[in-house]
């Protein structure tokens, strides 16, 4: 239930208590994303930010101060370097996702060579796919794509050829099927 109340007439002093601002200046302060999460969480949550912003630049010196970034912070920074069309940048987060361990993640990894192939740096690609271990049916399709995209249609039937061959070796491709 609201209560309203009508506002009451009070008597102002006749002297002010407060002393008027001399300076111009801005009382300094200090503001947290969120004072109860880690500053980790808190970064990464900044650096995404500037990413959605386009802001790839602010967003890349403060992933330098980031020692736990997510997968979700790679994978906006990875796509703010395509839409940058920067692949100095795009190297630059490369280098740092495989120092902080996710160089075996197939979705980064689909990711990767989904940029890679968009600048133009199919040599970039097949090296993410070649080093990736761990090869769903995404990053077998990526690597597709990107080869066919400039023309390389015989280096996919031939990576084809070589995942059927490895089939029959009991290194199965579950996803040998879905392509032929």
């Amino acid at each position: 239930m609201w209560v309203f109340q009508s506002p009451k007439t009070t008597l102002l002093p006749s002297r002010s208590t407060f002393s008027p601002r001399t300076s111009l200046k801005p009382p300094v302060c200090s503001i947290a994303l969120n004072p109860t999460a880690s500053t980790a969480d808190n970064n990464n949550k900044l650096i995404q930010s500037l990413c959605k912003q386009g802001n790839l630049g602010q967003a890349l010196k403060l992933l330098s101060h980031e020692p736990n970034p997510t997968q979700h912070t790679y994978e906006l920074l990875l796509l703010s370097c395509t839409h940058q069309n920067s692949l100095l940048d795009a190297q630059h987060v490369h280098r740092h996702l495989l120092e902080n361990g996710f160089d075996q993640d197939p979705f980064l990894a689909t990711k990767l060579i989904n940029m890679y192939s968009f600048l133009d740096s199919i040599d970039n690609a097949r090296k993410v796919f070649d080093k990736t271990r761990n090869r769903t049916i995404y990053v077998y399709n990526a690597l597709f794509r990107a080869l066919s995209l400039v023309g390389h249609g015989e280096e996919v039937l031939d990576t084809l050829l070589s995942v059927a061959a490895e089939q029959g070796k009991g290194d199965s491709c579950p996803y040998f099927a879905t392509w032929i």
